[in-house]
């Protein structure tokens, strides 16, 4: 089953573009110490906040690579998560 890019407007497939890279929203640790499950818990809320998507759907929906690298896009994701 291909995957699909969840940014809006891309039509990225996984079948298609051999050469994307697909990844995962984070997902919280909860088996480590709880300044970092806090760590995680913060990290997988800005995933979802600026890929626009609520909790429940973000198991199955995976950004690709052009997404958010092409030109200043992964400058401007890796700014706005780190945050």
């Amino acid at each position: 089953m291909p995957v699909c890019c969840v940014v809006y407007g891309c039509s990225n497939r996984s079948g298609r573009e051999k050469n994307k890279r697909f990844y995962r929203v984070p997902k919280v640790v909860v088996h480590k110490a709880e300044k970092f499950k806090k760590l995680t818990e913060e990290r997988r809320k800005k995933w979802l906040s600026n890929l626009h998507l609520r909790s429940g759907g973000a198991e199955s929906s995976k950004p690709v690579s052009a997404a958010t690298t092409s030109s200043e896009g992964a400058l401007a994701l890796w700014v706005t998560l780190s945050r």
